[in-house]
């Protein structure tokens, strides 16, 4: 498969990203996978969907594909976290919310 770069991590995979997620946010990969709706999952998970979305769709990953490699969940759910980190269809609010400065927190940790 292609490599996708996120600074100095390379990307080949969802997997991958949701190991670094979980990393940067003290979780396991299961938490992001599972079916529990914490903050302390929802919002991890959250950003890992976002992200696999935004670094992976250049390769052929779909709404639905990063879906099903989340626990099965549906295509509407990642397209809300990508929504929710202004990396797909963002509502202009004109602020900038901290999706934005964890996605950063994590470019630097997943180096």
């Amino acid at each position: 498969p292609r490599e996708v770069v996120l600074r100095s991590k390379r990307f080949r995979s969802v997997q991958e990203i949701k190991i670094a997620v979980a990393k940067r946010y003290g979780v396991t990969v299961a938490d992001l996978e599972g079916p529990c709706r914490k903050q302390e999952f929802a919002k991890p998970r959250q950003i890992a969907m976002a992200l696999s979305y935004r670094k992976l769709k250049a390769f052929g990953y779909s709404l639905p594909m990063i879906g099903r490699a989340f626990g099965d969940r549906d295509h509407t759910t990642v397209l809300h976290a990508c929504r929710k980190l202004g990396t797909k269809g963002a509502i202009k609010t004109g602020k900038r919310g901290p999706t934005r400065v964890m996605r950063a927190q994590l470019d630097r940790r997943a180096s």
